[in-house]
């Protein structure tokens, strides 16, 4: 945890008024679904409570197993959508979806590939492979990278090739 946000602490806790790695926003994340399955919340600091200690250091290394093949930002998405009834990141589906969902993901940065040289047929390409499984840990760097694109895909898939209205910069207004 730390008093100011940094690369290695971007997410912000509502338990500690602290930021907090990846790993500790997963956990949190999850320890939350527990608590709201079972109609309770959670306290201050509950990583302290006898209750919930446990819990949370099981799910802390879990999920620094699954951040060396996965962005944070990718797991939380597939945690968010599809799979609401994941109770724990030792689920034996969540390397399942997030696979698929990289798979996804590679076939539309394709397809976009596709467009984009088919309106400029002189562009190269305009990325690398999204992602390479033999490799078993991230470079923070390739992390960044694969949350750049997952942005990009993101904001290209909104209607009419639009940004999302939250995302949209204001237009400078005419002289």
């Amino acid at each position: 945890m730390a008093q100011e946000r940094s690369d290695k602490c971007r997410w912000f806790s509502k338990y500690a008024q602290a930021w907090i790695s990846d790993s500790q926003k997963l956990a949190e994340f999850i320890c939350e679904r527990m608590a709201a399955g079972k109609k309770l919340s959670l306290p201050q600091k509950f990583w302290f409570d006898p209750s919930w200690g446990k819990i949370h250091k099981t799910q802390l290394v879990l999920a620094s197993k699954l951040l060396k093949k996965f962005p944070c930002e990718l797991i939380l998405e597939v945690l968010g959508s599809a799979s609401g009834n994941t109770w724990s990141l030792a689920a034996p589906w969540l390397s399942q979806l997030l696979e698929q969902k990289v798979a996804a993901r590679a076939i539309q940065e394709e397809k976009l590939l596709k467009k984009f040289q088919a309106a400029d047929p002189g562009a190269g390409p305009a990325f690398s492979p999204l992602f390479d499984f033999s490799d078993s840990s991230l470079e923070v760097e390739r992390k960044k990278e694969l949350i750049n694109r997952f942005e990009l895909v993101k904001s290209l898939e909104s209607p009419n090739g639009q940004e999302s209205p939250s995302k949209s910069k204001p237009k400078p207004k005419p002289d």
